[in-house]
């Protein structure tokens, strides 16, 4: 697996469509990715069950900034916090979106 990504979203509902476009895209481009997704609510569950690289919020989550780094350091992830833009959400540029997760390196 190259990379393991987390996209989350204020309810679950919102994104799936995004997530859905972005797997497809995952796929299109041949990338060994585990995406995954999960509502706020979920996330501390999802992050004791994996260590994911990237975790890519949607901009409805914005507010939960500090619970998803106070989580992430709790979980000891080495990972990158990536915002969706409202634009790219809204317009489903999922190809910016994706070669953003792409280009990062966690550390």
């Amino acid at each position: 697996m190259d990379k393991k990504v987390l996209i989350v979203c204020e309810t679950g509902i919102s994104a799936a469509l995004f997530v859905s476009k972005f797997m497809e895209k995952a796929r299109d481009m041949n990338a060994d990715w585990l995406v995954d997704y999960s509502p706020i609510h979920r996330l501390e569950k999802k992050l004791s069950q994996e260590d994911y690289e990237a975790i890519v919020l949607s901009p409805q989550v914005v507010r939960n900034e500090e619970k998803v780094r106070q989580l992430i350091e709790q979980y000891s992830h080495p990972c990158k916090i990536l915002w969706i833009s409202e634009k790219d959400f809204a317009y489903m540029n999922i190809d910016h979106v994706y070669e953003e997760v792409r280009r990062f390196k966690c550390e």
